[in-house]
This record gives C-alpha cells, structure tokens and sequence, in this order.
C-alpha cells in the first residue's frame, strides 16, 4: 500500500510497495476526471449554447461540434470502458464487488440510454430545421442530467474504490 509523508510544509505521497493493480486502479480514476471533463466541457457549454443561436448558423455549429465528437467525446469514452472492463479482471487485491461492476455498470447504462435516445436525438437534431428550436434539442437539454449523475456516480465508485485500496 501507499502511504503520505510530511517533509517541511509539504505532504508527499509514495505508492511505494504498492500492487501494480492499484496503479491500473488509480490511473482508471485518472481515465474518470478525464472524461467529466470532457462530458461537461461538452454538454454543458455547448448544447445551452446552442438554443441561442440562430437557426441559419445553427448547421454550421453542429458540424464543427461533430468534427470535435472523435477527440472531445469517443477517445476518452472509448479508453474509460476498456479501463472499466479490464478492472474486471485486473483489479487490487480485496476491491469490493460493487465497486468492480457499478463502475461498469454506470458506463454501460449511459452508453444504452445514449444508442437509444440520445444518439438518436442528436441525429434528429441535425436534420431538424428548426435548429435552436427543436424539440430533440429540448429533450437532450431535459435529460442530460440523467447522462451527468451516471458519469458522476461512476466518477464516485472509483473514487471510493481507490480510497479502499489505498487504505
């Protein structure tokens, strides 16, 4: 296990002696604060954002915000569930089971609700001409807080998981 030192006024932290697995852990928590901040950069600046914009400017908007989609949403979404699925098997000796299978189970459950509305809507959305005044753009503004409390309590679980084995 790790453990935190003082040396003058300043703490210092060694993960020193500790399983190669907890390190996975750590860096999967790491994959977490990566990827809500990706999340809010995202949806929250840009889709309020977007009912103030014209209709005319509002397929111009959408299409850089698509262009940004492979860096700003899948790479880090992508990296976050393969981190999540391979905690399933690699993981710190005494990790607690619901740690293990809530934190994939958070991920799993946004990606469902994202292939069956979300996504959906998006799509929608950008063949919609009524731009800032669509209705899908009312229903992913209305949801998204479903989407932040799954990639929250999912940013949690790790966080408690890597307490416990740094414990």
């Amino acid at each position: 296990m790790g453990y935190a030192y003082r040396r003058g006024d300043l703490w210092l932290f060694s993960l020193k002696n500790t399983d190669e697995r907890e390190h996975f852990s750590l860096a999967q928590f790491g994959a977490i604060v990566l990827r809500r901040w990706c999340d809010l950069g995202t949806r929250n600046r840009y889709f309020r954002s977007w009912k103030l914009i014209s209709a005319e400017d509002f397929a111009k908007v959408q299409t850089l915000h698509w262009r940004k989609l492979p860096y700003w949403i899948f790479t880090p979404l992508g990296l976050a569930l393969m981190g999540s699925s391979a905690l399933i098997w690699y993981h710190p000796p005494g990790s607690p089971t619901w740690a293990i299978w809530g934190n994939l189970a958070c991920q799993l459950t946004s990606h469902l609700l994202t292939a069956i509305y979300w996504g959906r809507w998006q799509a929608e959305l950008a063949k919609d001409e009524r731009g800032p005044a669509s209705p899908y753009l009312a229903k992913i503004l209305a949801t998204h807080w479903i989407r932040s409390f799954l990639i929250n309590a999912y940013g949690m679980i790790l966080l408690g998981w890597a307490i416990h084995a740094l414990a």
